[in-house]
């Protein structure tokens, strides 16, 4: 699964599965990813989301994730993870 379906499989999951992987509230979520484009000007790139990138974002701090576990969570390349 792409991480764009996995997070948009999330986004119409129940508020308890959502809590677990992003460690926020939905709405909390979909206002951080609002914030870090209109505040920090941060944009999809290439085939990535804004709501990918922040969710790799929170999979790494808020999980501890490593480099790989996100590649494969969200079918992206290492390159994508480190930029």
């Amino acid at each position: 699964m792409s991480g764009d379906v996995y997070i948009r499989e999330l986004l119409t999951s129940n508020e308890g599965r959502i809590l677990e992987v992003f460690r926020m509230p939905k709405n909390t979520f979909l206002e951080l990813c609002d914030w870090m484009r209109g505040y920090r000007g941060l944009k999809a790139a290439q085939k990535v989301t804004v709501e990918e990138q922040v969710a790799i974002f929170l999979a790494v701090v808020g999980h501890g994730s490593t480099n790989r576990e996100v590649q494969e969570r969200f079918q992206v390349s290492g390159s994508t993870v480190t930029k």
